[in-house]
């Protein structure tokens, strides 16, 4: 088949390969394949085998191959023969320097002429083809062999500005708007850029203004056979009206050149003192911090602009979700008043419980009182003083409030600061005990027991009766959100939180400081951190925009699809859906079964038909229990669904770390299902396969 099927290898524009190349310096290849006409079946898109090559990524114009642009096969007259000719075009840049060379491997399906149906075949060959078939196929892998070429390394840029990584022919137009602006006002600088060439290594570089506050920049890329166009926008606040910006150059390399070409910004900024709102006057201060009115941006500014924090604390979000719709629900449902107030009664009993430490340890004693008494009771005289030293000294110290671990002496002289000195007496004899044999002697343990029954009792309505006001914070919410507030304005956004964790732990599922937190840690430079805030925010306050805007920014700057999109009808069901939380979709249901009911019977007395009510309300219903249960199999599935938060986050096939790495890919910011857990591991599915992961590379979202 060699006159019949046979491949070529085009490099360069000209036809003829380049003698050198720089690293990331792209040139087009074209591998094109001729299969005589009456030979071709079909084949595959080629297979590279050089090491020292990298491809531009054609996975949105070509699926099945991102290495290749998709093919359209022609025809060709050739020595009096027609070909079907098959070209496969790409774009291949050097990654080290060194020679550039490999093998490039085709596998052609062919039409085999000499092995048609006929006599000679066997029976069984039925069972090898296509019985029907009038040919036979064949298979046959071309292998072609890559020019060699020289990889040169790129020279050293210039030390003045700052290298994009851009190879090829790019240009980067700067622009700054507003020219002028007051201190603390924005300014926004935009970098347009636009060429072909390898942009693979191109990151936004990172701004070194004095006196200015950078915002982390927006950055926008799309890709296009043969252009590459990219945005990238910065916002800065002047700090103060001495403030200048530096010249601002970056540099791309143009290998048709051999060497760097600089783009610089020409446009000036003036910066005039800030203005008081209430007065107009001009204020001289160049340490003046920016005005919260004046952090409002455009639409153009927005992707920076959602970054600012929420200054108050919104309503602490229970979990499980049903906790938060409860109250009403059983009210529609069951229209009973007194359940309604004996379960708020529990709801405050639990809330307590939960907030207060000091409260959880003289509940817990409270419940030990009946068997320290019988204990007490039933005790040999000659056993009383261990049993006073080890479990009634720590019974007591949990009642009335102590340190834990207080000794013996010190809970007898609080005692006495609250007038019982016949117990304080009692655990001073029993202290006294273990040197003094005597002692035990002094112990009446009927009275003893009396007035043990005495003070618990004495403390269990105090606690009912005083408790709501007997324990405050030390630290008001307020005020320690007033703290990490100014902590994040001057740039100490680990110290701001810090302070959002410590009231996140006395207000449990609060959305306001999981926005803030997430906030931080974007700031911070731990954007996977940043999506697990987000993405349980979300969860809790699903119409929440703020939200939802920051969580698509981050996953922007990741080069993530945004969440909840509409571009299917399936798609946009699924955000109809998690336009509520599933305690609202019960809620809902409720309203509905009340509505339902109360509208039947009116119809009824009225002697009118209900058959539209009950079938819109029917339906209705259904689709609130559906949503609801939809939710709780998927998006809010408890305990299940994790974010990878580590971009070098890997697979193994056994707990920590310990096994076969597998082959298996996970990404900073993949949504992966939790299977089981260990101290140090989690067991993980994605993709229809499992792995063990690092717990520490992971985050729980629900």
């Amino acid at each position: 088949y060699d006159d019949l099927v046979f491949g070529e290898i085009t490099v360069g524009k000209a036809g003829s390969p380049p003698a050198k190349l720089y690293i990331g310096q792209e040139v087009p290849v074209r591998i094109t394949i001729f299969v005589h006409e009456q030979l071709f079946s079909n084949m595959g898109y080629p297979t590279v085998d050089i090491p020292n090559a990298s491809f531009r990524d054609y996975s949105a114009q070509n699926p099945q191959s991102p290495h290749f642009l998709p093919t359209k096969s022609t025809r060709q007259r050739r020595e009096n023969m027609t070909f079907i000719v098959v070209p496969f075009d790409c774009m291949l840049s050097p990654k080290t320097p060194g020679a550039l060379s490999g093998t490039i491997s085709v596998n052609c399906h062919l039409n085999d002429p000499d092995r048609g149906r006929s006599s000679r075949r066997s029976p069984f060959d039925m069972f090898d083809d296509d019985f029907f078939a009038s040919r036979r196929k064949v298979q046959r892998t071309l292998r072609l062999d890559f020019p060699e070429i020289t990889a040169l390394p790129l020279p050293a840029p210039p030390a003045s500005d700052t290298f994009l990584g851009l190879v090829g022919q790019w240009n980067v137009a700067m622009t700054l708007k507003p020219a002028s602006v007051r201190v603390g006002e924005p300014v926004t600088l935009t970098a347009e850029i636009t060429g072909t060439g390898n942009s693979d290594l191109f990151a936004p570089p990172k701004l070194d203004c004095p006196g200015f506050r950078i915002f982390d920049p927006e950055f926008k890329k799309d890709s296009a056979p043969g252009q590459t166009s990219a945005q990238i926008t910065w916002v800065m606040l002047p700090l103060g009206k001495d403030s200048r910006l530096p010249e601002v150059a970056f540099t791309s390399f143009d290998p048709a050149k051999e060497t760097y070409i600089r783009h610089s910004l020409t446009d000036k900024l003036t910066v005039l003192p800030p203005q008081l709102p209430e007065t107009g006057a001009i204020i001289a201060d160049n340490s003046l911090a920016p005005l919260d009115e004046q952090r409002s941006r455009q639409s153009d500014q927005a992707a920076v602009d959602i970054l600012y924090i929420k200054t108050n604390l919104s309503p602490a979000t229970k979990r499980p979700l049903w906790l938060n719709v409860w109250k009403p629900t059983l009210l529609l449902l069951l229209l009973s008043p007194s359940t309604s107030l004996l379960c708020s009664s529990l709801a405050r009993r639990r809330d307590r419980l939960s907030g207060d430490r000091s409260y959880r340890r003289r509940q817990a004693a409270l419940k030990q009182k009946n068997r320290l008494l019988r204990q007490l009771r039933g005790c040999p005289r000659e056993q009383l003083p261990s049993l006073i030293r080890e479990q009634l000294v720590p019974y007591l110290t949990d009642l009335i409030g102590l340190p834990p671990g207080t000794s013996a002496p010190a809970t007898a002289g609080h005692l006495e600061t609250l007038d019982q000195q016949e117990l304080a007496d009692a655990i001073r004899q029993a202290e006294q005990a273990g040197f003094m044999p005597g002692a035990v002697q002094g112990i009446d343990t009927a009275k003893l027991t009396k007035l043990l029954a005495k003070l618990t009792a004495a403390i269990s309505v105090t606690l009912i009766l005083l408790y709501p006001n007997a324990h405050a914070q030390s630290t008001e919410p307020a005020t320690v959100l007033q703290q990490a507030r100014e902590a994040y304005d001057r740039g100490d956004v680990e110290g701001a939180d810090n302070l959002y964790e410590s009231l996140q732990s006395q207000n449990g599922e609060n959305v306001a400081l999981l926005y803030n937190r997430a906030n931080c840690a974007f700031r911070l430079g731990n954007p996977g951190l940043a999506m697990a805030y987000y993405e349980r925010a979300r969860r809790l306050a699903p119409r929440d925009s703020d939200i939802r805007e920051n969580l698509n920014f981050v996953r922007r700057q990741l080069d993530l699809p945004p969440v909840l999109p509409t571009r299917t009808p399936t798609e946009l069901l699924v955000r109809l859906r998690d336009h509520f939380r599933p305690d609202e979709w019960l809620l809902a249901s409720a309203i509905v079964l009340f509505g339902w009911s109360l509208g039947s019977g009116l119809l009824r007395l009225r002697g009118r038909p209900a058959t539209w009510l009950h079938f819109a309300a029917g339906l209705t219903l259904i689709v609130c229990l559906l949503a609801a249960w939809s939710q709780s199999q998927s998006s809010y599935r408890t305990g299940a669904q994790a974010l990878v938060v580590d971009k070098h986050a890997k697979l193994f096939s056994l707990p920590g770390g310990e096994g076969k790495e597998l082959d298996l890919p996970v990404a900073l910011g993949d949504q992966v299902h939790v299977v089981e857990t260990r101290t140090d591991s989690a067991r993980v599915r994605t993709g229809g396969a499992e792995g063990w992961i690092d717990r520490s590379q992971i985050r729980l979202i629900w």
